[in-house]
């Protein structure tokens, strides 16, 4: 694990980024929460189109999105109800070293 890291409280998430592997795209996507299963229902890429298939073993991609979408929904509530709070631990790059 990274000795610098990035602490994101589960409330200050709102936007996901999804980049396209297929080699004709590879664009980047960026979807706000509350939109991923609205954008990727149809288990394809919004830009190319490129179907993007979990089966037989993991689903539907778009079934493992709305879980993703009412997850952060529950935690924000319990944040909002001041249950528990949630932060995912990302590694960073080091700070700057100063000249």
């Amino acid at each position: 694990m990274s000795e610098y890291v990035l602490k994101v409280l589960a409330t200050e998430l709102r936007l996901v980024r999804v980049k396209c592997l297929s080699p004709t795209c590879e664009r980047i996507v960026e979807v706000p929460l509350d939109r991923l299963w609205v954008t990727f229902h149809e288990n394809k890429c919004p830009l190319c189109g490129r179907l993007i298939d979990l089966t037989p073993h993991l689903g539907k991609l778009a079934d493992h999105l709305q879980n993703l979408e009412s997850s952060m929904k529950a935690l924000a509530a319990a944040a909002a109800g001041k249950l528990l709070e949630v932060s995912f631990v990302l590694p960073a790059d080091p700070p700057p070293r100063a000249p």
